[in-house]
């Protein structure tokens, strides 16, 4: 006799590094049972913020939502907030059947390394220390990434402090 097998939906998303600000980009790659399903959902808890907002989503698609979408705007286009955010999809029942991963976006500090490199670029010696420095900041910033991907906000955000940190000194 078969066993009887229940069939889900397999909800599954990649958060897409933009390198932009003013949006949080994923993609929808779940597998639906049904063609569209019910008010598919995206729950965004941003950094800084008690409180997640949630804003409908195309399924199989690229999403992008901007600051406005989220209600932290004040009817500007404003950059979104660097930092940890969780990041939920839903479909009904919205309250069962969801998936929730974490991205660390790191736009507006990506903005603050490239202007410092830049700058170092245009000179025709960079030291050693610098170098070493920089070193530590890529190594620290991928590290703090995958913190963020694993669920370690903490950890992650610790770690893009001690970025800001350096950076901050390679600037002076």
């Amino acid at each position: 006799m078969p066993l009887l097998s229940i069939k889900t939906n397999k909800l599954n998303f990649d958060i897409i590094d933009s390198l932009d600000p003013k949006v949080l980009s994923f993609l929808d790659k779940s597998m639906y049972l049904e063609k569209s399903p019910d008010k598919p959902l995206v729950e965004i808890l941003v950094p800084g913020y008690s409180k997640s907002i949630l804003v409908p989503y195309r399924i199989h698609s690229y999403n992008s939502i901007s600051a406005g979408q989220l209600n932290i705007s004040c009817g500007k286009t404003e950059n979104l907030p660097d930092g940890v955010y969780e990041i939920t999809i839903r479909v009904c029942p919205h309250d069962s059947i969801f998936l929730t991963k974490y991205y660390l976006k790191t736009d507006l500090l990506q903005y603050e390394i490239d202007n410092l490199l830049l700058s170092i670029l245009n000179k025709q010696d960079m030291s050693d220390s610098f170098k070493k420095a920089m070193d530590n900041v890529f190594i620290l910033l991928e590290s703090a990434k995958v913190h963020a991907r694993n669920g370690n906000v903490e950890e992650a955000i610790e770690m893009y402090k001690k970025v800001q940190k350096i950076i901050n000194k390679l600037k002076c």
